[in-house]
């Protein structure tokens, strides 16, 4: 022990490392949310350059209003005789112009419940059935809105029966002929009908012929008396 009567000095004091840790910790999270911010701002550029890019390549092909609001079918040109019969028709194409009131609801409710149901339920983008077929695709690898069966018209090209190939992964395929007229019997006289051959193939695999029959006779049930599809 000394002697001297003075005071023995104190230990020095250590410093807490408390402030420099934080702020290293605020330095790297720093750094992180800027790396977030950056990869954001860089997607919404890419969103923005492939929407425009989209735009500029379909905005040419995309048709004018005008020809939406102003439709005139291809109507054929008609003949009548001074009676008012119809002598006879001519054009490539046979329609007939029917205005949308005059088409009745049921027709109206099955275009829509194949091509999209909610139809009047949103503005022309149907926001909420495109988050549900992103998550029907993430939970399944079959995406979603395709189709198991493909009408094909081959009448314009004068086809008059043919044999649709499949498209996979689709199960079945209906070709749609040129309609001429023909002659037929009918109560045991030859007399001139207009006639249509029905084309038609099935996955056997997963469609029975017997029913794959019976739906192309349903189908030429159906074109041979119209009035029926609205009963």
């Amino acid at each position: 022990m000394s002697a001297s009567g003075s005071t023995p000095p104190l230990p020095p004091t250590v410093k807490s490392a408390a402030p420099a840790t934080r702020r290293s910790w605020v330095a790297v999270l720093g750094r992180f949310m800027a790396w977030v911010l950056g990869l954001a701002a860089a997607s919404v550029v890419v969103v923005v350059l492939l929407v425009g890019i989209a735009v500029a390549v379909a905005y040419p092909n995309v048709p004018e209003i005008s020809g939406l609001t102003d439709y005139r079918p291809k109507l054929p040109m008609r003949i009548y005789a001074a009676d008012g019969v119809l002598l006879g028709e001519f054009g490539e194409e046979r329609r007939t112009f029917t205005p949308i009131g005059q088409i009745p609801k049921v027709m109206k409710d099955a275009v829509l419940a194949a091509e999209d149901s909610r139809f009047y339920e949103h503005g022309g983008v149907d926001y909420r059935g495109i988050v549900r077929a992103a998550l029907a695709n993430l939970r399944d690898a079959r995406s979603q809105g395709g189709s198991t069966i493909t009408i094909t018209s081959l009448g314009k090209l004068g086809g008059l029966a043919s044999t649709p190939v499949i498209n996979h992964p689709e199960v079945a395929i209906l070709g749609i002929n040129k309609s001429e007229m023909r002659p037929v019997i009918r109560d045991g006289e030859i007399v001139a009908r207009l006639m249509m051959n029905l084309s038609a193939s099935f996955d056997h695999r997963i469609v029975d012929g017997y029913d794959g029959a019976s739906l192309v006779q349903s189908i030429k049930a159906l074109l041979e008396y119209p009035a029926t599809i609205f009963v």
